[in-house]
């Protein structure tokens, strides 16, 4: 018998030739399949114009209304090339993903008034006349669509196979990106870098973790409506909520952690079992979240104990170097001769033994380090701001080594 002659049809210019099933060689050239390397320096650099360069070279209203919506709208398109072209499956937009998100965005607007009714309002630091305020919504709006495509093209590709590592390292980089520069640069001490963690960082990471979580399950338009409703309430509002920092990061966090976990909830009763395990699932998240606002409230005295880290010699052989020693809120009068007590000089802590308490034009405290052979200057009973309960010998060495490591990377950025 001869052999059968097998005819194909002849392929048109740009046609790639199928292959077997079993081939290990991809059926479709995919040339946006790399976006992601640009797309993740694009963010960057896009950072550094609106933030460095533009404000230099451009006035207000350029710099606002036109170079960096311009700008952001560059990433978004280029996220959404990658995610158009460059994906072999992506997530479909889902009504139900989005409803569910302009709810958890209106939760995150009600907590936020309710955190203004617990403390205080004050006037919007934004214009609010019409041309201004039309101004405003088109700078938030391009720049918002931007990040949001870029964020669910990201999200896509990273976490279609890691969906836990892309939703950490993703929400990562918008929160970073979304870091005012002149936030970080104005660290004077320790309490000011522990303010701007609790105050900004980690209520911006909480929502960039559930705008991540919305971009994987429903796209870019998910993100962008939970995203949304905040920005419309901050922008437009002429009153805010203006609560002090401690309760901002308490509600900053705790309404995209409560978003989290309702999303969550929502795919636990829509998925089946055997797909649960693909999604993320970032409970763990949500706790050290709480965790870092919670040690944040700890240092800031909130629960009436601040810890301090021992960083001299000059209360030896009582506190050593990296000891952590807690102190409470005390009356002045309630102070006796013995005991150690905190007050600041400049921008540092100092911990100091009374060693006698005067009564001349009020109540003053004579201090001294027990390794020291010099009284302190008197210490008026205002300044003093704890007295020690407990030491934690050799706990503080890890914070000594994270500030040292901070001071030496700021002063290297600062060449």
């Amino acid at each position: 018998m001869s052999d059968a002659v097998v005819l194909r049809p002849a392929r048109r210019p740009g046609q790639v030739q199928d292959r077997p099933s079993g081939s290990s060689h991809p059926t479709l050239a995919r040339p946006w399949g790399s976006t992601w390397v640009l797309l993740v320096p694009a963010v960057v650099v896009a950072y550094v114009l609106s933030h460095f360069r533009y404000p230099e070279i451009l006035s207000g209203g350029f710099n606002i209304y036109l170079a960096q919506p311009l700008t952001w709208l560059g990433v978004g398109l280029l996220g959404y090339m990658g995610w158009r072209f460059g994906l072999p499956d992506r997530p479909a937009v889902r009504l139900e993903m989005v409803g569910l998100a302009i709810l958890l965005g209106l939760f995150d607007v009600s907590l936020s008034i309710f955190a203004g009714f617990l403390s205080r309002f004050g006037l919007s630091p934004y214009g609010h006349r019409l041309d201004v305020l039309l101004g405003n919504l088109l700078y938030v709006g391009t720049t918002l669509a931007g990040v949001e495509m870029a964020r669910a093209y990201l999200m896509a590709l990273v976490g279609r196979k890691r969906p836990l590592l892309g939703l950490i390292l993703v929400s990562l980089l918008f929160a970073l990106a979304a870091v005012p520069p002149a936030r970080v640069g104005v660290f004077e001490s320790a309490i000011s870098a522990v303010r701007f963690g609790g105050e900004s960082l980690l209520p911006l990471l909480a929502e960039s973790l559930l705008a991540s979580l919305l971009a994987q399950l429903g796209g870019p338009i998910a993100a962008i409506a939970f995203r949304a409703v905040p920005a419309i309430f901050e922008w437009g509002m002429p009153v805010l909520p203006n609560p002090p920092w401690a309760l901002s990061a308490l509600f900053g966090t705790m309404a995209p952690a409560i978003g989290m976990l309702v999303v969550q909830a929502q795919q636990a009763s829509n998925v089946p079992e055997r797909r649960l395990a693909s999604n993320p699932r970032p409970s763990a998240w949500l706790l050290a979240t709480f965790a870092g606002v919670a040690l944040i409230w700890f240092n800031q005295g909130v629960f009436g104990v601040r810890p301090t880290v021992v960083s001299g010699v000059s209360m030896r052989p009582a506190l050593r170097a990296g000891d952590l020693v807690l102190t409470t809120d005390v009356a002045p009068e309630k102070i006796a001769v013995g005991d150690i007590v905190r007050f600041r000089v400049g921008g540092s802590y100092v911990l100091h033994r009374v060693v006698e308490i005067r009564q001349a034009a009020g109540l003053e405290f004579i201090t001294r380090g027990d390794a020291n052979n010099v009284d302190d200057p008197p210490l008026p009973a205002s300044a003093v701001e704890g007295r020690v309960v407990t030491v934690l010998p050799g706990l503080g060495w890890p914070s000594i080594v994270v500030r040292l490591v901070l001071q030496w990377l700021l002063g290297l950025f600062a060449r």
